[in-house]
Parts: structure tokens; C-alpha cells; sequence
């Protein structure tokens, strides 16, 4: 079984991160629960750091979750996503609802573009791109309060400066911090690039505000270039 496995990963071992049975139960109401120890006061630090930072992005990157519990010795915070036609709507028991003007867009991979990807990327052959904007009461764009950068789904180092949340099923490089160059990065920056437009082309009603959304010739950084 274990030859079957290398042949088929062309040589190549997985990195796994295997995880340990806990001791209990899952709480009542929940199938499966997932500890995560802290082993000493900076971890504690940065957890707590992560966990305050928790935004609209979670919910917009992870469209299989309805609701996200936050509980900290200070207090319990809930963000629930709910979809009404072109709008998403995060209510933030911190900070209230946003609305989400979004676009998204999928499909299937050709196997060429995968062709220097590892397995378990081949094994997943398709792509997807979301573009989502924040809106007021009007309708009109506001400026995102999330981080401006590329989610692939979560949040990278690489610099987005169009006044939007970009979440692209991106191939990361070895740091996971910026998409690995490559023809798979290139497709999907010409699909995140149509789907914007489609975005912008179909903004209802149209104001002032609306030229915020249309990009200059200068980006922050390769793929944000690409992209205008």
C-alpha cells in the first residue's frame, strides 16, 4: 500500500499534521470538537490577538458556515452570514450587520494547468473566485474594514489594493504567504479579473461612489497589477 501511495504522489512523502483523540465529549449540540493546547503565555497572547481580529472575511471565505461563536474570558461574540440575492449579510453582535455586494465564480481546472501542483491539489481539479464589496444603506460601496490583501481562502501577504475582498482558490508558494507564479496563478488572475468586471458591470444603482471601485494602472504588487 505503501509503494501504491508513493508511486502515485510521483515519489513525493505528505507533510501531515496529525491530530491526537481528545479526553471527553463534544458540548451538547456539537459533533466533533478540536482542542488546541497553549503552551505558553505568548501563544496565549497570540490567540487572543486572533481570535479579536476575527472579521467578515471568515464568513466570506468559508461559505459552508452560517455562524461563528467567539468566547473569550471577556465576553461571547456571534457572526452569522445570511444570503439575500446579490447581498451578503454578516451580523457581528460587536459591531452590527454589514452588507456584502458579491460576485462569484467558478469552474473546472485542465489538467495542464495542474500539472506541476502537488496530488492533492490535482485530486481537486476546480477553481473559484469571489469578489465582495461592502455597501450602506443605499447600496453604494464603502471602503472594506477587512485586511487588503489576497485570501486563497485565508488571508496572505500578497497586497491587494482595489478597494474589495478578493477570495481565489490561488496556488500558495512553500511559506503560504503569496500565490506560488506559475499558468494556474495566470488563469485565475484572468477569471478574478472577468468576474470583477462582471462585478462593477452590474453595480445597481450606480453613484459617485461607484468610480471608487474602478482601478488605477498601479497595483501594490505583482498580482494586484496583473489584475488592473
Amino acid at each position: 500500500c505503501l509503494g501504491d501511495e508513493l508511486r502515485r504522489r510521483d515519489g513525493h512523502v505528505p507533510l501531515l499534521r496529525l491530530p491526537l483523540p481528545a479526553e471527553g465529549s463534544a458540548p451538547e449540540g456539537y459533533d466533533t470538537v478540536v482542542v488546541l493546547p497553549l503552551r505558553d503565555a505568548a501563544a496565549e497572547d497570540l490567540a487572543a490577538r486572533l481570535l479579536a481580529a476575527v472579521d467578515d472575511a471568515l464568513l466570506l471565505t468559508l461559505p459552508g458556515l452560517d455562524e461563528v461563536v467567539v468566547e473569550t474570558p471577556e465576553g461571547v461574540r456571534t457572526l452569522t452570514r445570511t444570503v439575500h440575492g446579490p447581498y451578503t449579510h454578516i451580523d457581528d453582535s460587536a459591531h452590527g450587520l454589514n452588507r456584502w455586494r458579491t460576485v462569484f465564480h467558478h469552474g473546472p481546472i485542465e489538467p495542464a494547468l495542474l500539472a506541476d501542483r502537488p496530488v492533492e491539489e490535482r485530486l481537486r481539479p476546480h477553481w473559484s473566485v469571489t469578489w465582495a464589496v461592502p455597501v450602506d444603506e443605499s447600496g453604494a460601496p464603502r471602503a472594506p474594514r477587512t485586511a487588503p490583501v489576497v485570501h486563497a481562502p485565508t488571508p496572505t501577504d500578497e497586497p491587494l489594493g482595489i478597494p474589495a475582498l478578493l477570495i481565489a482558490s490561488l496556488p500558495l508558494d512553500t511559506a503560504r504567504r503569496h500565490p506560488a507564479p506559475g499558468p494556474l496563478t495566470d488563469f485565475l488572475v484572468e477569471r478574478a479579473a472577468d468576474a470583477y468586471a462582471e462585478l462593477l458591470g452590474g453595480w445597481r444603482p450606480v453613484s459617485t461612489g461607484t468610480i471608487d471601485l474602478v482601478p488605477g494602472p498601479l497595483g501594490k504588487g505583482g498580482l494586484d497589477g496583473a489584475l488592473r
